[in-house]
């Protein structure tokens, strides 16, 4: 009888041991597919970005057309891919060629966007959300060239990381990063400030003299000023997220507040409920 029970056991245990493997190797094999068909978008895009003919120019639209609209139904009957782990498909270590996919160390908030190279003037970028609502997980477009300007995001937005502090109550803020690049190569960087309650929404914990925002940005010309690198005018974060550094620099056509050679920055530090201006700091 023992013997029997044993080998019922074992037979049931190879069963699940099956199934779950077949479950992985499903989502890989899901993955990958997912991997192609992007960078095959990807790769028209890169393709016709610079073809100025008409049809180039139509070609270039439709495929930014064409990814926008798989990214969307993918995220509608597969939502759970706010959790996959996209490898390289190109050049570049640890993501696809072309497109950002930017997610939060919770897996609660993801952000997909890439350049459109529809814009001789600016760089444009179509910007895609997922962000998860108990078990729900939601997706929200915030810019698509192809429409009107999403509530939260601009067109010239693109999306680099996002850092996380939490609050007293234990409620994770998200920090977005973005930087656009303007003609000329005049620029900007900033912090998004968003949290997640029944929906994704800013919130405004920046206290800059009592006046709170959603949003820290720095516009910058982005050409090397004496000891400035391009780096040094991008906003830092602590390591542990609750400190945000805002360079103070000089526009191209506004006389620079301080000496080129010397760096300056706004600090914010995080109380627990807000991140207060705190000090000049001198580098």
């Amino acid at each position: 009888m023992f013997v029997r029970v044993k080998a019922i056991f074992h037979f049931f245990s190879l069963i699940a041991y099956v199934v779950a493997g077949g479950s992985i190797m499903a989502q890989e094999v899901h993955r990958v597919a997912m991997e192609q068909t992007m960078g095959e978008y990807l790769d028209d895009i890169d393709t016709h970005a610079a073809d100025t003919t008409n049809e180039g120019r139509k070609n270039l639209w439709a495929a930014n057309i064409g990814l926008m609209a798989y990214l969307k139904n993918m995220c509608d009957v597969k939502p759970g891919i706010i959790y996959e782990e996209f490898q390289k498909v190109g050049d570049i270590d640890g993501n696809l060629q072309g497109i950002n996919i930017v997610t939060s160390e919770d897996k609660k908030l993801r952000v997909y966007c890439w350049d459109t190279w529809t814009s001789k003037k600016v760089h444009r970028f179509n910007s895609l959300v997922q962000y998860r609502v108990g078990d729900a997980i939601e997706r929200v477009t915030w810019a698509d060239i192809a429409e009107k300007p999403g509530k939260m995001g601009n067109v010239q937005d693109c999306y680099s990381e996002i850092n996380t502090v939490y609050d007293k109550d234990n409620r994770p803020i998200y920090l977005v990063m973005s930087f656009s690049i303007n003609e000329g190569h005049e620029g900007a960087h900033e912090i998004q400030a968003f949290a997640i309650d029944s929906v994704l929404a800013p919130v405004a914990v920046f206290n800059f003299y009592g006046e709170l925002k959603t949003t820290l940005k720095v516009s910058k010309d982005k050409a090397i000023r004496g000891n400035w690198s391009e780096d040094d005018t991008n906003i830092k974060i602590s390591p542990d997220g609750r400190s945000i550094y805002v360079p103070v620099v000089r526009s191209a056509n506004v006389k620079a507040p301080v000496s080129k050679d010397e760096k300056r920055y706004h600090v914010y530090q995080f109380n627990g409920r807000e991140f207060v201006y705190k000090e000049n700091l001198n580098n």
